[in-house]
């Protein structure tokens, strides 16, 4: 069963209003293990007969989206909420029988988010200057509800501990404050024109709550662990920017920004980026512009991930960055009703992180060359897009990567997205769509990993590499609408019936 809601409202006066909701709920399709006959021959994962699986299944807290904005005069405020509790398709060793295990707090196996946000900004003008200022806090508390045992017997044979029926529950709450101010201002230069912007940002973040629960026998609770003091603190962090737009010409455009940022991290070095961009824009006609970007932007591990990594004596991790080099060629074809935009790129990973037995290294790096280009087409009734993404993997460290078959593992080097729509009917306040999604994707290559225990009880790590064949994928529906209000739609998804597999790294 499942169910949307959504509500929409607009004030002309005094008071600007915008109100959102929307309201989620399914059981998820039951799959036997006997459908996953194909997965386990080629690799070879416990699934015993007798035990199944939930499918996009969304139960115990409603899953939801609510909101609204309200502006008045230079503020505004924006207030938000949302909900999510999906299950898990599979425990960590493979099927399990959801059906047996225990709620905690209204949660079932799976994973759960529960997000509020508030924000308050205010805008103003001084003379030629724009200022723009905001406070906002975010409230954010994640659920990992692991079943992690396949075995298929009665839940009243488990009168004690077991290893059958184990499950672990993990709930982390968090918070976070900040502030920002923004000031921009135009300028001239004789024939020459362009506009400046500079801002300053603040955060505080902090862990306010941890539980960690592991259970037996589906419905035995062991004792609450102990809470982790060590991760309950707190960091601040800074983040200056400026940006500067100049209009050598009409047609010929750079656009510089600066940004860099500080992180007083707790329990290990302070982490400083800056981050660099610089865009050159040629602009002479709408059938042909071109751009020229380099950028350096970065990412730094969370401090929940970096805290449990130090108990490998490990937590200066340094911030994962990517470099990249970029051409596009982009306009419109106005005769043929066709607009188009090919994007040549170079991309350089570093710091990455790869996953050992004792940990996380931050040595990986990555670098690859590749294209993406869009078409789109509108006219009369008909409208189709297509999309295509191709790279090639320059070099690979310390990375999970293939050196036998070139490849990143779990990453297609090539994908291929159609999408086509024809109106059947527009009349007055009538419309019917018909339309259709075709997505290929090329093969692409996992990295099996078995272990094997020694007679003197230490691990071996083996591992083997297999293939997944390159799908097709199609989709179809038809849509009618009714005066912008009104939406009523039927979808047949996966219409070739095509097997596929969805896999990770």
């Amino acid at each position: 069963m499942s169910s949307i809601m959504d509500t929409i409202m607009y004030y002309n006066g005094i008071v600007n209003s915008f109100v959102w909701g929307a309201l989620y709920q399914s059981d998820g399709q039951r799959r036997e293990a006997s459908d996953s006959t194909e997965y386990k021959k080629r690799f070879r994962y416990p699934y015993e007969a007798g035990h199944h699986a939930y499918i996009d299944g969304y139960k115990g807290k409603p899953s939801y989206d609510v909101g609204m904005t309200l502006k008045y005069k230079g503020f505004s405020l924006m207030a938000s909420r949302k909900n999510s509790n999906k299950l898990a398709q599979y425990g960590s060793s493979g099927y399990y029988d959801y059906d047996k295990y225990r709620p905690i707090n209204n949660t079932y196996p799976g994973s759960g988010k529960l997000t509020s946000s508030l924000e308050l900004g205010y805008n103003t003008q001084f003379g030629p200057v724009a200022m723009n200022a905001s406070v906002y806090g975010d409230w954010h508390e994640r659920v990992k509800y692991d079943a992690s045992s396949t075995e298929y017997n009665d839940t009243i044979k488990y009168k004690g501990y077991t290893s059958d029926g184990l499950f672990f529950y993990d709930k982390r709450v968090d918070r976070t404050l900040g502030g920002s101010l923004q000031a921009s201002t135009a300028y001239k230069a004789g024939s020459m024109k362009g506009n400046v912007l500079a801002g300053v940002q603040f955060e505080h973040f902090a862990v306010t709550d941890l539980l960690t629960l592991f259970g037996f026998g589906y419905t035995g609770m062991a004792e609450e662990s102990e809470q982790m003091v060590d991760m309950m603190q707190h960091e601040n962090s800074w983040s200056f920017y400026a940006q500067a737009k100049h209009h050598f010409l009409p047609t010929l455009i750079l656009n510089a920004g600066l940004r860099y940022d500080i992180r007083y991290r707790f329990a290990a070095d302070n982490a400083t980026n800056l981050s660099p961009r610089l865009a050159l824009i040629y602009t002479p006609r709408d059938e042909l512009n071109l751009k020229l970007t380099y950028s350096q932007a970065f990412v730094d591990m969370s401090f929940t991930d970096r805290t449990l990594m130090s108990v490998f004596d490990n937590n200066n991790f340094l911030s994962q960055y990517l470099t990249a080099l970029q051409l596009s060629v982009m306009g419109k074809i106005a005769p043929l009703h066709l607009s188009y935009d090919v994007n040549l790129f170079y991309n350089q990973f570093e710091n990455l992180h790869i996953e050992y037995l004792a940990g996380i290294d931050n040595e990986g790096v990555l670098r690859n060359i590749g294209l993406e280009a869009t078409a789109t087409y509108s006219h009369n009734r008909l409208t189709a897009s297509l999309n295509a993404y191709w790279s090639k993997a320059v070099k690979a460290e310390n990375y999970y990567y293939s050196e036998a078959e070139n490849a990143v593992y779990a990453v297609p080097k090539a994908t291929v997205n159609l999408n086509v729509g024809w109106k059947l009917l527009q009349h007055r306040k009538h419309e019917l769509k018909l339309y259709g999604n075709g997505r290929y994707t090329s093969s692409k290559w996992l990295l099996k990993t078995d272990y094997e225990i020694t007679p003197d009880f230490d691990f071996n790590l083996i591992t083997s590499e297999s293939r997944l064949s390159d799908t097709f994928i199609m989709d179809a529906g038809l849509k009618y609408t009714f005066a912008n209000r009104l939406t009523l739609a039927l979808d047949v998804e996966n219409l070739l019936d095509t097997d596929h597999f969805l896999a990770g790294p």
